[in-house]
């Protein structure tokens, strides 16, 4: 675990004075349809007795293993006891728990009770609170349950005697996940339950808003310690944070308000649904009578459900039917949408998020596509500024030329990969138009564009601050590790450079463009399994030589783009001489090997950076960007030491070379797809690559 290890905090929970409380197949006939489905429907009643299965979706046994990383250290006690299983059978007494609001919310609330619980027990290294005071109703388990009063209705709700055995809490596992989650579901009279603030079922008061006490993950800290590190910016405050925004990172959502207990600039009446708190979970004893429930209204539920898909595969057919009609009148030769599989609509019609935007509803937002919207433009088409007037929402939407082969494979890749991804440092992909030949993709708008306008813009761009650019780098590796080890398969995304780093209103990192992604099955994620593609410049020279890349070669891209961010210098300058050519990864090795390497910062900075800060970019730059990728290191050991969680690589003093040989097999480079580029926008050749790693330069 990247954060010291230190004992269990001491924190005295606040005493409860109530007791908690597929579609069917396209061919065959409806009738056919309805009945399978219908099946179907049983399998879900059959699974309705508890929420485990939701549970287990976000939190899979590698993620948990990832959030307990404290177990398996030297002289923790947590190994034997904090299982995944008996996590698993903890929450599934709890159907509250984890399972409430939208895909978004329940993954906060899981990012929030990890977090907790891992602040209290150092990423649950620890189960007993280290030089107890109130014994024998001391800190034990997840939560550091306390007190006898807590320890009591604890017991009262699970029907165990906690008051006669605290020490359950501590020895068997699925006890000990049971108090900590009953905690966190339980209101804290005259305060609502942890769960209750993370799912947005408590609207604060007047009095609580004049506290600064606000739903959030901020707040879930005050249940928990009574405010003791609310306010502060103690190191102790600033790692419970610090594990929240971690675990938000892991599961892919964003951190939400009043991530700081009593954050003043979080003080703000709640954008969450009013209402009071939510009803505390049920004990397991109550769960019996839930099921017959549930039994009981299994017939109607299974003619409801057939009823329902009867309806809609009505509506799917005649949504088609229209589809096709559109089609014709935009000129579609074939009255359909193109000649990608029909496979790749289906793909689109289940997912949850993107829609199908009519194409003139497209026209209509870029007045006609006009040169006045038009945002840039690339090999495989142009960027337009858009205006959707039902969802009231400024957008970007991008347009392949017809005509364009590779741009159409890029689209059918991008719509593939990135409709299925959900990150806070990922472009949203809203919706998508394919008809008539044109190929549309329409994704939210990024006010300030792209990073590379404000590292390389004309002069009237302000110089981006490091404070900016620090949380662009946090960012970015946020992003590839979720798509790297984070997420169910490996993602490559093959094309990482400044101008596929989009920046927001608030300048958060977001990267795009999908069109060379490719998904890889985790265990063949370090396999020389792709066809090599990427920009010249940002391109693992490894690729360059093989034809061939695999995870480690975003990692090279990675190192390249936080060097441009620290230096403010393009990858590579061309000369007309190659032996003049410099390179930014061995212009910034020649300053570290000196000792200087805070001398290669961007001089339009002014020395006006964290030291600290501004080394670790650089230093983690020059580890990812070494030629041997056998010398690199994973996104979450690069990301590890950007949060400060690791120490610095040790690095060489010169910058080593790496020999390569092509794989048996392989294509020659040859076959690459590659975007090139003038020398202004760090395009190189092969030859100058190779040079690079059979040569260093010695140029300031």
């Amino acid at each position: 675990m990247s954060i010291p290890l230190r004992g269990p905090r001491r924190t005295t929970l606040r005493s409860s004075r109530s007791q908690a409380s597929s579609p069917g197949p396209r061919a065959g006939s409806r009738m056919s349809a309805f009945w399978l489905l219908a099946l179907a429907g049983a399998a879900l009643v059959a699974a309705a007795g508890g929420q485990q299965a939701s549970v287990q979706s976000i939190i899979t046994r590698e993620t948990f293993d990832s959030m307990a990383s404290g177990r398996n250290q030297s002289g923790c006690e947590g190994g034997s006891l904090y299982t995944y299983d008996a996590f698993l059978k903890a929450a599934s007494k709890f159907p509250a728990f984890g399972t409430v609001g939208d895909e978004e919310t329940r993954r906060r609330e899981l990012a929030g009770f990890f977090g907790q619980t891992s602040h209290l027990t150092t990423a649950y290294c620890y189960v007993k609170q280290v030089n107890p005071t109130s014994a024998p109703y001391y800190g034990r388990g997840p939560i550091q349950l306390s007190t006898e009063d807590n320890y009591r209705l604890a017991g009262k709700a699970l029907g165990l005697d906690l008051l006669g055995n605290p020490d359950l809490v501590s020895t068997d596992a699925v006890v000990s996940f049971e108090t900590a989650i009953w905690f966190w579901t339980t209101a804290q009279p005259p305060y609502p339950s942890c769960h209750a603030v993370m799912t947005g079922n408590w609207t604060p008061s007047s009095q609580d808003r004049d506290a600064r006490l606000l739903p959030g993950y901020g707040m879930t800290a005050y249940i928990l310690n009574g405010g003791v590190e609310c306010g502060t910016t103690s190191q102790s405050a600033q790692d419970g944070v610090r594990y929240y925004k971690r675990y938000c990172d892991m599961l892919g959502v964003g951190y939400g308000n009043n991530v700081f207990c009593k954050d003043s600039t979080s003080a703000q009446p709640p954008s969450s649904s009013p209402g009071g708190p939510a009803e505390p979970s049920p004990p397991p004893a109550r769960r019996t009578g839930l099921l017959i429930g549930v039994s009981a209204g299994s017939v109607s539920f299974l003619i409801a459900t057939g009823l329902l898909i009867w309806l809609l595969l009505g509506r799917r057919r005649q949504k088609q039917a229209e589809i096709r009609e559109e089609a014709t009148e935009q000129g579609s030769e074939e009255g359909n949408l193109f000649d990608v599989d029909q496979a790749m609509e289906d793909d689109f019609e289940k997912g949850t998020g993107p829609r199908r935007f009519h194409y003139n509803d497209l026209v209509l937002a870029t007045n006609n596509f006009s040169n006045g919207n038009k945002l840039g433009e690339g090999g495989f088409g142009s960027v337009y500024r858009g205006f959707l007037n039902d969802l009231n929402l400024p957008v970007a939407i991008k347009r392949v030329s017809k005509g364009s082969k590779q741009g159409r494979k890029e689209y059918a890749s991008e719509v593939r990969v990135i409709s299925r991804l959900r990150h806070k440092n990922l472009v949203q992909l809203i919706g998508w138009c394919h008809i008539g030949g044109d190929l549309l993709l329409v994704y939210e708008l990024m006010p300030n564009g792209s990073l590379d306008t404000h590292l390389y813009g004309d002069n009237n761009n302000a110089v981006l601050p490091w404070s900016v650019r620090y949380e662009i780098v946090l960012g970015l590796g946020s992003a590839l590790l979720y798509l790297h080890q984070d997420w169910e398969q490996c993602v490559i995304h093959r094309d990482i450079k400044p101008s596929n780093i989009m920046l927001d209103a608030a300048f958060n990192a977001k990267l795009g463009d999908f069109g060379l992604a490719r998904f890889v099955e985790r265990d063949r994620a370090m396999s020389w399994t792709t066809v090599a593609a990427g920009t010249m410049g940002y391109m693992d020279p490894e690729c360059m030589i093989t034809g061939r890349t695999n995870a480690v070669s975003d990692i090279y891209s990675f190192g390249v783009v936080l060097l441009e961010i620290a230096c403010g210098r393009r990858p590579v300058v061309v000369a007309e001489k190659e032996e003049d050519t410099v390179h930014l990864a061995q212009w910034v090795w020649n300053f570290y090997s000196r000792g200087r390497i805070l001398d290669a910062a961007d001089a339009r900075l002014s020395g006006e950076f964290d030291a600290r800060e501004m080394e670790r970019v650089m230093l983690v730059g020059l580890w990812c960007s070494q030629l041997d990728l056998k010398l690199r290191p994973s996104v979450r050991q690069a990301v590890n030491v950007l949060r400060f969680e690791a120490p610095l690589p040790s690095l060489p003093a010169t910058m080593p070379a790496a020999n390569y040989m092509s794989p048996v097999g392989t294509s020659s480079c040859t076959s690459l797809t590659v975007t090139g580029g003038n020398s202004s926008s760090g395009g190189t050749s092969t030859s100058s690559l190779a040079a690079a790693a059979r040569q260093p330069h010695n140029q300031d």
